[in-house]
C-alpha cells in the first residue's frame, strides 16, 4: 500500500525469513561462523539460541543456504512429537524411503544411509527448530543417533535451536549427559542503537530505498521500546510506515514513531510520558546525593581549619594536660584514626557518585552524536593498537627513556575470516561471474571442496566487503572463519 509512496520496490518490513532479509550484526556474523565451524568439525551436537523474534529462523536460512553441495540437510520446525514419528520425519526429509513405523527399522534405515552418504564423501546435517519443544524421551533419541560415527567421525550432525528456556531445559540433570556432547554454543543477543538503526537501513535497501526514511529521533525510541528486538522492530516501522502514509509524511518523526509503538506494542502514551518522569526523578535524586557528600566533604574541612586557627592564636600549653594518663592520649588517637576513615568513606562516596555521573554523560554523548550523523554513515569502529617504542633523549644512549607512544598498526592486525562466493566438487572453468570492481576473488582447496573467496580479511573487514558484493554486484557472499591451512 505505501511501497509506491516511499519509493520501495517491495514491503521492507515483512515477516518473511529469506536469507535476503537477514542483517548481519556482531552477534549473527558470530553465529553463523560458530555453526560452520561445528560443521566443518564435525561436532555431534551445535546449540544455537536466542530470544523470541531474534532473528534466529532467518539466520538458519542464510546458514542452510551457503552450506556445500555435498551436505545433505534435513530441516524440522515443528518437533513436538514422539521418537518414531520425528525418525519418520527424519528419514522424509532426507527422501529416504521405509516400510515399518517401528523404531528398530527406522533406524536401521538411518544408519544404512548414512554410511553410505560418508562413503561417497557427503554429510549429513540435521536441524531442528523450536527445539525447546523437545520431550526427554525424544532428546535421549537424539543423543543415541550420535552414536553413529566411524572412528574418526560423526555420521549425523545436530543442531538444536530455541530460545533461552533451551538451554534450562538442557541444564536439568536427566539430560546432562546430552549437554556433555554440546561442543558449539552461540547466543543471539538483542541489537544495539547502532544495530537498530542499521537494520532499518538495511532493509530499506534491500527493498529498493537508499535515502534515510526514519529520523534519529524516531529509531532512538524504536530501539527503546523494541528493547533491540528484530522482529518488534520490524512491527514497529511497519506500523509507522502505515502511519506515515496516511499523513502524506515523507518521513517518519519521533511523533509518528510514538503512535506507531502505541499500536504496535499496546503502550499508552501516559506510560511513555512516565519514563521520562522516571528520568527526571532519577537525575534529581543523583543531584541531592551529590550535594549531600559535597556537604559532608566541606564540612570537616572547616571544622579543622578553625581548630588550626584556635591553635595558633592559644599556644600555651595547659599543665594540667601533662598529668592526663597515657590511656587518655591513647584514645584521642583512635578517635582521630577514626575521623580520619569515615572522611575518607565520603571522599570514595563521592568518587562513585562522579563515575556514575560520567557514565550517564558519557551515553549521553553518544546518542547526541548519533543525531548529527546520517543514517548511512555509521560504521563500526576498527581498534587502533598502541605500541611502545624507545626513543633516545639528549642523543645519550645510556639516559634512553621508553616513551609511550600510540601507534596505528595495520601490520598487527590478524586475518581470520574471508568471504565466500562459492563451494562446490567442480572447480569453475572462470572466475568472470565472481568478478565485480575492485573484487578479486582467489580460488581456494580446502579437504575435497573447491572454494571461491575473498583475500584473508579480518571479520569487521569481511563484514564490509561482504555487505558490498551483495548490494552493488548482486552476489550471494557468506562470511566464515579461516581454515588453518588458509591462513599464509
Amino acid at each position: 500500500m505505501f511501497n509506491a509512496f516511499y519509493q520501495l520496490n517491495e514491503h521492507p518490513f515483512t515477516a518473511d525469513i529469506s536469507h535476503k532479509w537477514l542483517y548481519l550484526s556482531t552477534s549473527h556474523s558470530e553465529a553463523i561462523a560458530h555453526l560452520n565451524y561445528g560443521v566443518e568439525q564435525t561436532a555431534g551436537f551445535i546449540l544455537l539460541t536466542g530470544e523470541q523474534g531474534s532473528g534466529k529462523s532467518t539466520l538458519l536460512n542464510a546458514f542452510i543456504k551457503q552450506l556445500p553441495e555435498s551436505t545433505d540437510v534435513a530441516v524440522i520446525r515443528n518437533p513436538a512429537m514422539s521418537e518414531i514419528a520425528l525418525l519418520a520425519k527424519l528419514c522424509d526429509e532426507l527422501s529416504l524411503t521405509f516400510s515399518e513405523h517401528t523404531l528398530k527399522h527406522l533406524i536401521d534405515r538411518l544408519s544404512e544411509y548414512l554410511l553410505n552418504n560418508h562413503k561417497d564423501g557427503r554429510q549429513t546435517v540435521m536441524v531442528i527448530d523450536d527445539a525447546q519443544h523437545l520431550s526427554e524421551a525424544v532428546l535421549e533419541q537424539l543423543r543415541l543417533l550420535t552414536n553413529l560415527e566411524t572412528d574418526t567421525t560423526k555420521l549425523l550432525q545436530i543442531i538444536l535451536v530455541g530460545d533461552t528456556t533451551l538451554k534450562q531445559h538442557l541444564n536439568q540433570n536427566s539430560l546432562r549427559q546430552i549437554a556433555q556432547r554440546i561442543t558449539v554454543r552461540s547466543h543471539l543477543v538483542p541489537l544495539n542503537l547502532t544495530g537498530t538503526q542499521e537494520l532499518i537501513a538495511h532493509r530499506l535497501r534491500i527493498s529498493g530505498r537508499h535515502e534515510p526514511l526514519f529520523k534519529n529521533t524516531a529509531i532512538k525510541l524504536i530501539f527503546k521500546y523494541s528493547d533491540g528486538n528484530p522482529r518488534t522492530i520490524n512491527q514497529i516501522c511497519e506500523r509507522a510506515m502505515m502511519i506515515g502514509y496516511g499523513k502524506s509524511s515523507m518521513q517518519i518523526d519521533a511523533s509518528i514513531a510514538r503512535l506507531a509503538i502505541k499500536e504496535a506494542l499496546g503502550v499508552e502514551s501516559n506510560q511513555m510520558n512516565d519514563n521520562f518522569s522516571y528520568l527526571a526523578v532519577a537525575s534529581l535524586t543523583l543531584v541531592s546525593v551529590f550535594a549531600v557528600v559535597l556537604f559532608m566533604l566541606i564540612t570537616p574541612a572547616k571544622s579543622l581549619n578553625i581548630t588550626q586557627e584556635e591553635h595558633v592564636t592559644k599556644p600555651t600549653i595547659d599543665s594540667s594536660l601533662l598529668a592526663q594518663p597515657l590511656q587518655k592520649t591513647t584514645q584521642n588517637t583512635k578517635q582521630n584514626t577514626t575521623q580520619k576513615i569515615d572522611q575518607t568513606s565520603n571522599i570514595n562516596l563521592a568518587k562513585l557518585s562522579n563515575l556514575n555521573k560520567l557514565d550517564e554523560l558519557d551515553e549521553l554523548d553518544e546518542i547526541n552524536q548519533l543525531d548529527n550523523k546520517p543514517t548511512h554513515s555509521i560504521q563500526a569502529a576498527i581498534p587502533q593498537e598502541v605500541a611502545v617504542k624507545p626513543v633516545v633523549i639528549g642523543g645519550n644512549q645510556k639516559e634512553a627513556k621508553l616513551v609511550a607512544k600510540a601507534v596505528t598498526s595495520s601490520k598487527s592486525k590478524v586475518s581470520w575470516y574471508v568471504v565466500q562466493l562459492y563451494a562446490g566438487k567442480q572447480q569453475p572453468t572462470s572466475l568472470d561471474r565472481f568478478t565485480c570492481g575492485d573484487n578479486k576473488p582467489l580460488v581456494r582447496h580446502h579437504t575435497d571442496t573447491f572454494y571461491i573467496t575473498s583475500p584473508n580479511l579480518t571479520l569487521a573487514d569481511a563484514k564490509t566487503f561482504q555487505k558490498s558484493i551483495n548490494n552493488q554486484c548482486q552476489l550471494d557472499a557468506w562470511v566464515k572463519p579461516l581454515p588453518k591451512s588458509w591462513q599464509t
